[in-house]
C-alpha cells in the first residue's frame, strides 16, 4: 500500500509540500512515484528561478516514460536536491526525506488553499 505523509499538502497530480514559514519543500509522493516507475534520471528546477504556481519547473525520467515536474506554488526556487544528480532513485526509495527535489520561497499563501490535505489525497 502506497504511503500518504501526514502534515503534508498534495496536488491531485502526485507533488507533495512540506512548508516551514514561507519556505515550501517539494516533491513527489508515493503513489506518484510508483506510478512513474524506478525514476532514472531528474532534471531539477534552475536555482534562483522564478517560478509560477501550474508551471512546468522540471522533469523526471523512468523506464516508463518523462513526466514533467509541474510547480504545486508560485515563489523563487532557493534550492535542489543535488543527490538526485548521483542517486535519482532516492525519489523512489525515499520518496518523503531523502527524495525530495526542491525548496521554493513561497509568494502567495493563498495557494496553499488550493492543496489537498493528506486525507484528502488518499481519497483521490
Amino acid at each position: 500500500m502506497t504511503a500518504v505523509k501526514e502534515g503534508l499538502l498534495y496536488t491531485k497530480e502526485g507533488t507533495w509540500v512540506e512548508m516551514a514559514g514561507i519556505r515550501a519543500r517539494i516533491g513527489l509522493s508515493d503513489r506518484a512515484q510508483e506510478e512513474l516507475g524506478e525514476v532514472i534520471y531528474v532534471q531539477p528546477p534552475v536555482v534562483g528561478r522564478q517560478i509560477a504556481r501550474n508551471e512546468e519547473i522540471g522533469a523526471i525520467e523512468s523506464f516508463k516514460a518523462i513526466a514533467p515536474v509541474i510547480s504545486p506554488l508560485s515563489g523563487r526556487v532557493l534550492s535542489v536536491n543535488m543527490a538526485l544528480e548521483e542517486d535519482p532513485s532516492l525519489m523512489n526509495t525515499s520518496p518523503y526525506s531523502d527524495g525530495w527535489l526542491a525548496d521554493i520561497e513561497m509568494e502567495n499563501e493563498d495557494e496553499l488553499g488550493k492543496m489537498l490535505s493528506a486525507e484528502e489525497y488518499r481519497h483521490i
